[in-house]
C-alpha cells in the first residue's frame, strides 16, 4: 500500500467512571472485569465478526499491551479510504472497526470496546463535526482523530477546541497516523490510571458509614474538628473518634494517606 492515503469525494451515558467503577467490584469479587469479558467486533474489510480472543484478533494485536485493547473504529462513508486504512492498521498490529456513518457508530456505541476513533470530517446526513458534539453529548470519552480531505484552519481550529487529539489531512504519512493514534492512546492511558484510582478510592469510601463520610469530607474542606462538630451538631471528641475509626476503615497509617483517597474520590469541593 501507498505510504500516502487520498481520497476525493462526490460532494451514554458513555460512563467511563461507572465502567471502572464495576471492573473495581469485579475484581474484588474475583469476576473478569467487562473489558476482559468477550465481545464480537465487525471488521468492515471481510464481513466477518471476529472474537477479541480469535486466533485472527490474536494475531493482530500480538506484542502490543494486554490492558489497552488498543482497538481503532474507523468512521468514514467512502469505501476505499476504509479499506485503506483498515488494511493500514492491521498490519500496523491494531484492532479495527469499519462503519459507515457516524450515525451506524453512534448507534452500537454502547456495545463498541474502548479505544481511539478516526472521524471523517465530511460525510452526508451526518457530518464529523456533529459526530464529535453527539460523543460529547454522550459522555463518550474515546479519543478522536479527525480526518479531512481538505485543508481548512477554521475547521482544524474548531475540532481541536472540541477536544480532537489531531486533525490530519488525508494525504497524511503513515508515521504521522500512527504517531497520532500513539499519543490518543497515551491519553485513555492516563485517564484510566486517574479513574481506577477514582472507583478504588470510591470503594473505600463506600465502607465508612455517613457519619464518618460527612467527617472526612469536613477535614477535607480543611475544617478544623471543633468546626465539624458545630456543623454536624456533635462534640469535638467524637470527631475523634470518627476519625479514627474512618482511619481503620481505610486502612491508613496516617491523615495524609485518608486525604488523598478522600480527594480521589471527590471529596472536599
Amino acid at each position: 500500500m501507498n505510504e500516502n492515503l487520498s481520497g476525493s469525494r462526490g460532494q451514554q451515558p458513555y460512563a467511563r467512571y461507572e465502567r471502572l467503577r464495576q471492573s473495581a467490584v469485579s475484581r474484588q469479587n474475583g469476576s473478569p472485569p467487562r473489558s476482559e469479558a468477550k465481545t464480537l467486533c465487525h471488521d468492515e474489510d471481510d464481513g466477518t465478526e471476529t472474537s477479541p480472543t480469535s486466533p485472527k484478533r490474536q494475531a493482530a494485536e500480538q506484542g502490543r499491551s494486554s490492558v489497552n485493547p488498543l482497538m481503532v473504529h474507523i468512521i468514514e462513508d467512502e469505501d476505499s479510504i476504509r479499506r485503506a486504512l483498515s488494511f493500514m492498521l492491521k498490519r500496523a498490529g491494531f484492532g479495527v472497526t469499519a462503519w459507515a456513518s457516524g450515525k451506524a457508530f453512534l448507534d452500537q456505541l454502547r456495545r463498541v470496546r474502548e479505544g481511539c476513533i478516526l472521524l471523517d470530517i465530511r460525510m452526508p446526513d451526518m457530518d464529523g463535526l456533529e459526530v464529535q458534539q453527539a460523543l460529547k453529548d454522550a459522555g463518550c470519552a474515546l479519543p478522536v482523530i479527525i480526518l479531512s480531505g481538505h485543508g481548512d484552519i477554521s475547521m482544524a481550529v474548531q475540532v481541536m477546541k472540541a477536544g480532537a487529539i489531531d486533525f490530519l489531512e488525508k494525504s497524511f504519512e503513515r508515521g504521522a497516523l500512527l504517531s497520532a493514534i500513539d499519543l490518543a492512546f497515551g491519553r485513555i492511558e492516563q485517564a484510566d490510571q486517574v479513574d481506577a484510582q477514582m472507583a478504588d478510592a470510591s470503594l473505600k469510601i463506600a465502607s465508612l458509614t455517613t457519619r464518618e463520610q460527612e467527617i472526612l469530607d469536613g477535614l477535607a474542606l480543611g475544617l478544623p474538628n471543633k468546626t465539624i462538630a458545630y456543623d454536624l451538631g456533635i462534640s469535638a471528641r467524637t470527631v475523634e473518634v470518627h476519625r479514627h475509626n474512618l482511619m481503620m476503615k481505610l486502612q491508613v497509617k496516617s491523615f495524609p494517606e485518608a486525604l488523598r483517597i478522600a480527594f480521589a474520590a471527590g471529596m472536599g469541593n
